[in-house]
């Protein structure tokens, strides 16, 4: 997996999963915690500009081999992929570290 750097300066590196992965992981965390996750899934899915529940599926499958999206999961990710349009081309927002932060 290619993480991207966000910040790396005096010893100290932070670094964000690609899209992909994050999508798998919110999937993954859906299926165990309904509703926290589901604005990230959305966004996720309208970045990624998955076209289908099962895009998502492969996605999910690829980084848990052997796992499959539950019932509920793949109904929220078929609504999220009905309503990708209307989310994008809204970018997602780079986060801001303070430099000066110790």
């Amino acid at each position: 997996m290619d993480w991207r750097p966000l910040y790396d300066r005096d010893g100290i590196r932070v670094e964000v999963a690609p899209a992909d992965a994050l999508l798998a992981m919110k999937l993954r965390a859906a299926m165990s915690r309904p509703g926290r996750d589901t604005a990230d899934i959305v966004s996720l899915v309208a970045e990624l500009d998955i076209e289908s529940a099962h895009d998502a599926e492969s996605i999910f499958s690829a980084y848990y081999p052997g796992d499959a999206l539950n019932d509920r999961v793949y109904a929220l990710v078929e609504r999220a992929v009905a309503h990708r349009a209307e989310f994008q081309g809204t970018t997602l927002p780079e986060p801001k570290l303070d430099s000066k932060a110790p």
